[in-house]
């Protein structure tokens, strides 16, 4: 018996081949548990926390994510403000993300 463990299932690629990578292995009963899970996954896990169609953001994949959005941004005064802006929904704090982004930088 295995439970396999997740933050999110978005695409569910990865749920799908470490399921069928047990199965092969032996595993007679799996169970997948998910923080979050979109609707829009090929994997549908038995257990998730909440349902979104929303970008996740993880505390420990803060740094990361401003990452992905700097990239799309030049170093400015008005890339940062637009970079700021993109990740505010997110829920990070906007100090937070200029840190991030300078540290990046």
């Amino acid at each position: 018996r295995v439970l396999v463990v997740d933050d999110v299932a978005d695409s569910g690629r990865s749920l799908r081949v470490v399921s069928n990578h047990l199965r092969r292995k032996g595993a007679r009963d799996i169970r997948v548990c998910t923080l979050y899970f979109k609707p829009h996954s090929i994997f549908v896990p038995d257990y998730y926390s909440r349902q979104t169609t929303k970008w996740v953001i993880f505390p420990w994949e803060r740094l990361e994510a401003v990452r992905l959005v700097a990239k799309k941004y030049r170093p400015g005064r008005r890339n940062t403000a637009l970079a700021v802006k993109a990740l505010r929904g997110s829920g990070l704090d906007s100090r937070l993300i200029r840190q991030l982004l300078n540290e990046y930088r």
